[in-house]
């Protein structure tokens, strides 16, 4: 039997960091202490990926403790009675045999970590079977740390503990679009948003590669595109960035959309799903398969000029996508064939380059014919995203799943959306299936959260969702069990409160839970910028929620206000200032760009609140406060 197996309870108490460690334990070990170093790191060698590891795991210590940890070469002097010996299987250094041996019969993306005594030293040792492996141990060994002021503590294993994910594809879908973080954020936030997914076991990336259809050739320097070169450079970044931390890579490209300078007016497609309509073009008509064909070319040429790794495509037929013209009817025939041509162009660029059919949006007599008549070799799979049902597809095990929309609800527009039992559910159903990987669609930071939920899931499919809840406040808030356990079953209790993006179940009880659970988190965690941001996107959430129930539907605020009920509505009024504050502040903080390019929050109006929509949908929470309680307001 596989040490992995042996340890499973073991193993969860590591991956998640659930050991109960609020006050210091008997034998703990200080990495650092009052912000000075008390540990050392050992090396073998670290070059590229394993590299990257060893310099995220030095950074997360010393923006968290204020000191920087010494970084020692196998056989130079370590002072230090604590050491941390990091490294890739075959070339780790010899204090971190115990993890070694740990960790011998693991596969891919493993990683083993052991604590022992080696003379004079306490050796904490983590150990990949590959690469990746060591950057989802360093991950693993992050969360198991405690963090109390300048404090870095590490509290000791009885055994070694071995860990390999069960899906081997787990993947995190990049949309960068409509002026979201990852079209328009800083650099540094969405760097570290990738490697934050990798910590916590995301091993695929997957990216929107140039939505060309608001832009001109970017290959052609007398167009000027500034703004698309931007948006291409973002691109290159953060797949850059995945690839340095041995993460798999993959582009997803529509199917009949063009640069615009390719497009003439009677060239166009007839209908069809997109942001900018006048971008689909008819591949049907020869000029625009042409045009559509040759955008995918450039697309490919330039990735490959830029140094970009590319390890799949995933090929989308709409959103954007389509032409109901009767020479392109039924559209999915005319999709793959557009597609099998483009997977051509693509393994020109990239010989070895995985392509997928996606079936979004498609009939349902597309998978009797794929079913009949399997792809060729050129499609490695299908990629299904139909409520993460394999729809009937025969050919489970070359089917990938697109995780649905219930992973971007409401779009951030009401804070962070953490969704713990969908994202177990989605992976439970394509565990039952045989389907080899999953993908969560992202429109921004706001969902760093759930990274955590599918990273860990797809190491341990009986993870505890509480356990993974309370491990990321400590680890990315630094606050102590007890805060993080509350902070726990909030998070849970506002996916109840939120069954979907279109219906919300507020009420007095679960909505005070949360409000005061983030409201101790907020007074206790530490004062850690650069994480930050994923507390106040929560906690904007929390605050939201507790207006709304403090508010009410619309019935009853009219009721009261016909009562001259003067303390609910000043009760109202205070809890409607709160949230301005901290609604406004959150955006002059972080940006627009936080919620996919939108400035307001809609997550009562799209429903309860109806009636006071105006037409072009910018109803603000203060022209709500006035419309219903116009006198008593003041």
């Amino acid at each position: 039997m596989r040490f992995s197996r042996v340890c499973t309870a073991a193993l969860a108490s590591l991956a998640l960091g659930i050991q109960n460690q609020s006050a210091q334990a008997a034998g703990d070990l200080f990495i650092t202490q009052g912000g000075a170093s008390r540990a050392a790191v050992v090396i073998k060698e670290a070059n590229g990926v394993a590299g990257r590891a060893v310099e995220i795991f030095l950074g997360r210590i010393q923006e968290r403790s204020g000191a920087r940890l010494p970084l020692v070469r196998e056989g130079g002097k370590v002072e230090p009675e604590v050491v941390i010996a990091l490294g890739v299987r075959g070339k780790a250094p010899a204090l971190a045999a115990a993890a070694v041996e740990a960790g011998a019969k693991l596969g891919p993306d493993g990683y083993a970590i052991a604590m022992q005594k080696t003379g004079d030293k306490t050796v904490v040792s983590v150990v990949g079977a590959d690469e990746p492996g060591l950057v989802f141990g360093v991950g693993a060994l992050l969360r198991h740390l405690r963090f109390q002021g300048k404090d870095v503590r590490c509290s000791l294993l009885e055994k070694p503990l071995a860990a390999e994910p069960w899906l081997k594809e787990n993947a995190i879908y990049y949309a960068s679009h409509c002026g979201n973080d990852y079209e328009n954020g800083k650099d540094a936030d969405i760097v570290r948003d990738v490697e934050d997914a990798a910590l916590w076991g995301i091993n695929t990336m997957w990216i929107w590669m140039i939505p060309v259809e608001h832009y001109r050739d970017l290959s052609d320097p007398n167009q000027k595109e500034t703004k698309g070169w931007d948006h291409w450079r973002r691109i290159i970044l953060m797949m850059k960035t995945a690839k340095g931390l041995g993460m798999r890579t993959g582009a997803l490209i529509c199917s009949n959309v063009s640069f615009l300078n390719f497009i003439t007016p009677d060239m166009r497609a007839t209908g069809g799903i997109a942001v900018n309509p006048a971008a689909l073009v008819c591949p049907s008509i020869p000029k625009g398969r042409e045009a559509v064909l040759k955008t995918n070319d450039i697309r490919f040429r330039l990735a490959k000029e830029a140094g970009v790794a590319i390890d799949g495509v995933l090929y989308y037929p709409d959103d954007s996508g389509g032409c109901e013209c009767e020479k392109c009817k039924p559209w999915w025939k005319t999709a793959l064939k557009l597609a099998e041509e483009t997977a051509a162009i693509a393994r020109k660029h990239y010989p070895g380059v995985k392509f997928y059919f996606c079936d979004n949006n498609l009939p349902g007599d597309l998978i009797p014919h794929l079913n009949a008549n399997p792809p060729g070799d050129w499609c490695m799979g299908i990629c299904t995203r139909s409520n993460q049902q394999p729809r009937g597809l025969k050919d489970t095990k070359r089917t990938y799943t697109f995780q649905n929309f219930s992973s971007i609800y409401y779009f951030g527009f009401i804070g962070g959306n953490p969704i713990p039992s969908r994202v177990l559910y989605d992976m439970k159903v394509i565990k039952g299936a045989g389907i080899i990987g999953l993908m969560q669609y992202s429109e921004g930071r706001y969902q760093h959260m759930n990274y955590a939920f599918q990273g860990q899931f797809g190491w341990d499919i009986k993870a505890d969702a509480n356990a993974v809840a309370a491990s990321y406040a400590r680890y990315h808030f630094g606050v102590s069990d007890e805060t993080a356990a509350a902070f726990a079953q909030a998070v849970m209790l506002i996916e109840k409160e939120t069954p979907s993006r279109s219906n919300y179940n507020f009420t007095p009880g679960t909505s005070k839970t949360i409000y005061e659970a983030f409201e101790r988190c907020r007074k206790e965690m530490a004062d850690w910028p650069m994480d930050r941001y994923y507390f106040d996107v929560l906690r904007l959430r929390a605050v939201m929620g507790h207006l709304c129930f403090q508010m009410g539907t619309p019935a009853d605020l009219r009721q009261q206000a016909a009562n001259a009920d003067i303390a609910r509505v000043r009760q109202i009024r205070d809890a409607y200032k709160e949230f301005q504050e901290v609604y406004e502040s959150f955006f002059q903080k972080y940006g627009s760009h936080t919620f996919c390019g939108y400035r307001r929050a809609d997550f009562p109006l799209s429903s309860r609140y109806k009636a006071v929509w105006s037409k072009n949908g910018k109803h603000t929470y203060e022209e709500w406060l006035k419309e219903w309680v116009p006198p008593l307001a003041e």
